[in-house]
Formats: C-alpha cells, sequence, structure tokens
C-alpha cells in the first residue's frame, strides 16, 4: 500500500516545531530563538527529495496532506492563545472556542499545503535542478504569505516578523516590506535543505558559496540607509495605559469618575518609564523626562465612550485645554442612519480633539476583525451561533483621515489593523509625520499575542521611517522609533500613563510610496518559474514521443 513513510511525517511536523521558536509564546522572545528561522524549514524542505513506502516519489495529494498537517499544526500552537480569546473573554462556550481555533488552523493549514505543492510542481519540472528548488521555494513562500494577507486577511506573524531585532536585516523593509526577510530566510532555509539532501562535493559547496554571497549582499551597504538612525525627539506625548481587563470583574465607576481618574492621569504621568520592551531583563527603569506634551493618547479599550456623548465630549475638550495638548481618543462613533433597521451606525473610533478643545475629526476602524467586530456570513455561521449572539456587529469606516494639529499630520489606526503593512504605508504617504495605534491587547491574557502584535507596529514603524506611538489598555504601551527601537515602555497590567519622547518625519520609504511591490512580483516569478517548467516538460515530451 502507497503511503507516507514515518521518516516523512518526522520531518514534517519537527518542521512545524522548529517554526514556532523564532516567534514569542509567553512573553518577550528571547534573542537566541530568533536564528531558529534559519533552520526551521530545512526538514520540510528536505521531504522533497524522500519516496513514498513503495520507493516511488511521493505524489502532489501526499505532499498537500503533509503541508497541510504542518502549516495547521503551526497555527494550532502558535496562536493557542485564539481559544482563550473567544472562549474566556468573548463569552464563547468551551466548545466553540475549541471549534473556531481548530477552524482557523485548519484553513491557514492550507496555504502550507499550496506551498509544498507548488514547489514539488515546480522542481519536478524543472528536473530537479540544484538551483531551482531554493529560489522557487522563497518565491512560493512569499506569493503564500500575499495571499493570506490580501486574500485570507490574516497577515499575523509573516516568517520576517521573526526577525525584527536583527539589525542586519531591517534595512530592507523600507525597501521590500517584511516579505523581503520572508525571501531571504526561505532561500537560506532552501540552501542548506539542498546542502543536506543533495550527495557530492560540487553542489554542496555551490550552495556554500551560494549562502556566503547571500550573506554579503545583504549586509546594511550605505546604500541602503535613509538616514542615521533618529536620536533628536523633539517633541513629547502621554501615553494612557487604562487597565480594564476584558471580561475581568471591576469596581462600577460611573462616567464622570472614570472620566476623572483617566484625567488626573493623562495631566500626571508617571515619574518613571522602562527603556525597552517589557519583560527583557535588560529592560530597566529609568526617570522621565516630563515636559509640556504635544500630545494625549487613550488606547481602544472596554470602556463605554461614546463620541456622541455630550458628557463625554465635556471632559476631553477641557482635558486638551487644561494641558494645552491635542487627543487622540479610542471611543465609540456613532452615526445616525435613517436608511438602517437599526436607525444608526456603529464604529470602533478614534477621536481627534484640538488644544483648543474642538472635536476636529475621527477616524473609524477600517479593517475589522472576523468573529470580533463582525461576523462574516452570520446567517450561514450556525455553528457560532452562542458568540454571534453577543456580538454586535461593526461599520466598517471608510477613510483613511488624517489629524492636523501644530503643524504635523498624525496617522492613527486600530488594534489588528497595526498587521496590514499595505495599509499602514498609505497614512505615511498622504503625509503623516507620526504613526498613532490604539489597541486592547487585553483579550489575548498573557499569551505570546501581545507581543507578536508589538513586533508589527515595529516592523510598520521600519517599513515607513517613522516614529510610531502606541497606547493599549493592559500593555505593551510604548514609543517606537523609526529604527524599530522601542525607546520608552510601561509596565503590563497596571493603571498609568507615561510620557514618551518622539520626533517628525517627512521623508518617504520606497515602501512606503510603491507598497508590496516586491511581493507581487515574487509571485509573479513563483508563476513564470512553473510556467516555463511546465512548456519545457512538454518540450522534453514531445522530443521523446
Amino acid at each position: 500500500m502507497r503511503g507516507i513513510p514515518g521518516k516523512v511525517w518526522l520531518l514534517g511536523i519537527s518542521s512545524a516545531l522548529l517554526q514556532l521558536l523564532p516567534f514569542p509564546f509567553a512573553g518577550p522572545l528571547p534573542l537566541w530563538r530568533t536564528p531558529f528561522a534559519w533552520i526551521c524549514l530545512v526538514p520540510l524542505l528536505a521531504c522533497l527529495h524522500l519516496t513514498a513506502s513503495d520507493g516511488k516519489p511521493l505524489n502532489w495529494r501526499q505532499f498537500a496532506l503533509l503541508g497541510w498537517v504542518n502549516g495547521t499544526l503551526w497555527w494550532a500552537i502558535h496562536c493557542y492563545w485564539v481559544y482563550t480569546t473567544f472562549s474566556l473573554y468573548g463569552g464563547a462556550s468551551p466548545l466553540a472556542g475549541a471549534g473556531i481555533q481548530i477552524l482557523l488552523a485548519g484553513i491557514l493549514g492550507f496555504n502550507c499545503a499550496a506551498f509544498l505543492v507548488l514547489l514539488m510542481l515546480t522542481d519536478r519540472l524543472c528536473r530537479r535542478s540544484v538551483w531551482v528548488m531554493p529560489l522557487a521555494a522563497a518565491l512560493i513562500w512569499v506569493a503564500v504569505e500575499v495571499f493570506r494577507a490580501h486574500i485570507l486577511g490574516v497577515p499575523w506573524d509573516q516568517l520576517g516578523a521573526s526577525q525584527v531585532d536583527n539589525p542586519l536585516l531591517m534595512h530592507l523593509p523600507p525597501w521590500t516590506g517584511v516579505y523581503g526577510v520572508s525571501f531571504l530566510i526561505v532561500l537560506v532555509n532552501g540552501l542548506l535543505a539542498q546542502i543536506l539532501s543533495k550527495s557530492g562535493w560540487k553542489p554542496r559547496l555551490g550552495m556554500a558559496l551560494a549562502g556566503v554571497a547571500i550573506a554579503v549582499a545583504v549586509q546594511p551597504w550605505p546604500a541602503y540607509h535613509l538616514a542615521a538612525l533618529p536620536d533628536d525627539a523633539s517633541a513629547s506625548a502621554v501615553l494612557l495605559q487604562e487597565n480594564l481587563e476584558v471580561g475581568a470583574a471591576r469596581p462600577a465607576m460611573t462616567l464622570d469618575q472614570m472620566m476623572g481618574l483617566f484625567t488626573q492621569l493623562s495631566e500626571s504621568p508617571a515619574s518613571t518609564v522602562l527603556h525597552g520592551i517589557p519583560g527583557l531583563p535588560q529592560t530597566q527603569p529609568a526617570p522621565a523626562t516630563l515636559v509640556p506634551p504635544a500630545l494625549i493618547v487613550w488606547p481602544e479599550s472596554p470602556a463605554p465612550f461614546f463620541s456622541s456623548d455630550t458628557n463625554f465630549r465635556h471632559w476631553l475638550s477641557a482635558l486638551a485645554t487644561d494641558a494645552n495638548a491635542a487627543l487622540v481618543i479610542g471611543d465609540v462613533g456613532v452615526d445616525a442612519a435613517p436608511d438602517l433597521p437599526r436607525g444608526y451606525r456603529v464604529y470602533n473610533s478614534a477621536s481627534f480633539v484640538s488644544p483648543e478643545g474642538n472635536f476636529v475629526g475621527r477616524y473609524d476602524k477600517i479593517h475589522l476583525v472576523p468573529f470580533g467586530e463582525y461576523v462574516p456570513f452570520r446567517e450561514q455561521l450556525f455553528f457560532v451561533k452562542s458568540l454571534t449572539a453577543q456580538l454586535t456587529d461593526s461599520d466598517r469606516g471608510r477613510e483613511r483621515n488624517l489629524f492636523l494639529t501644530g503643524g504635523h499630520k498624525y496617522g492613527t489606526f486600530i488594534c489588528y489593523e497595526a498587521a496590514f503593512a499595505d495599509e499602514v504605508r498609505i497614512f505615511a504617504k498622504e503625509g503623516a509625520d507620526v504613526l498613532v495605534t490604539i489597541s486592547d491587547d487585553g483579550w489575548y491574557g498573557d499569551s505570546g499575542a501581545p507581543w507578536e502584535h508589538l513586533n508589527l507596529a515595529r516592523l510598520r514603524a521600519i517599513e515607513n521611517h517613522r516614529w510610531l506611538l502606541r497606547s493599549t489598555d493592559t500593555g505593551i504601551t510604548a514609543a517606537i522609533d523609526p529604527a524599530g527601537r522601542v525607546r520608552e515602555s510601561a509596565p503590563r497590567h497596571i493603571r498609568t500613563a507615561i510620557e514618551v519622547r518622539f520626533g517628525y518625519e517627512q521623508g518617504t520609504t520606497f515602501y512606503t510610496r510603491h507598497g508590496d511591490v516586491f511581493a507581487y512580483g515574487c509571485a509573479i516569478g513563483a508563476g513564470l518559474m512553473l510556467l516555463i517548467g511546465g512548456v519545457f516538460a512538454i518540450m522534453r515530451s514531445g522530443t521523446t514521443s
């Protein structure tokens, strides 16, 4: 009977487990785990040279199954916090939470299945040329990541995101986005797989020399640099961390009591801040530089703040004028909509208040979270009824509004939108001097997700060469510089406000101007390799016959 040998299964599963190591799991990522990205795909790619139980090459169905199991296993373990998010915080039953976890992992697992099948076809059509597999693997991997981001809407943790703390590679995202780093990682994995799989010293030496050449070529030569790393942080902002735990019991407070407390925190920030990422041993508290802030930011949070509430608006106007600072405030936007049965539209929003106390605009979140802020195909997905019954769909925003104050423009995006590089860049392209993101990471609990989310925000700062101010409900609240370094942050799970320093940037990167052209180029390149291999295979077949 033709089957997949145990050795192949072992390699596929070990590759899935290795892919877990370069990402945060239950806290910040230790630097020693970052290098595992460069070998994590080697066992999976080595399967291309193995045979089935009958001694014949594995067919495409077997590779599809192997890839699907690999991808499903990785997603199920890596995003284990999805179960907690839906069952503990989202109000779903344990069974529904587990079902959503398995469903999500199973759907995303097909991405790895597609990667492995397309790579197998390209490799065989090109007669397993020693140089084809590494290049094809890198091109196809990026193409699958683009599909996952732009079609499935899940750009969470591309492989390149694992290297955000690698200074030797972070000159690439301003040109290629995170996809350039993913490409490089998979290319090196492919070269290593070939070195281990091929016999004879010549091909192995050739692969090793190619790897050395790539390492030299991607070093941060002066031509890559847009500007010196920023050290002139000329402005300051206060970032509020409300610490309103999702679903947790807390003392009941009226709106006036809550607003009074948060106003006091905003006007009297903590005297110390952390320099670096919370949870790492090298991150230590240091005195804050307290000067009149240009901006005060409140996070997205479960607090019942409505932009249409006159009392709420009164409190914010008073805060802005007393502090002589602009405000970016996470709230719920409500607009009348007589054309809808419920008579209004509701948005996950950020309101903008000028230093004079005037409400001058609002950004309504455009990219909503499926099963979090809306339920796609609500009527058809009857099996998540226990969750959808508690969820009021948010409406989707339509414009990426900028906030102009003090001669500078701020681009604000909300929570999950930090994962969408090609959308965040639009703020910088349209003139934002600073990026601001507000988030409620309390949904993730004490998993690795808050640090994964932070790293995605750091990549957005690098890609667009912008300072990024991040205000979250439970952490990680931080100021990130254009090199992706966390300059100042707040400890997690405490109610506080920190004053951070930041600067203004006006130049645009290649990525800001052109977006995912490198990634689309990889997708086209992968298609061309498969097409050319197919043409040559037909020609060989015709010659043989």
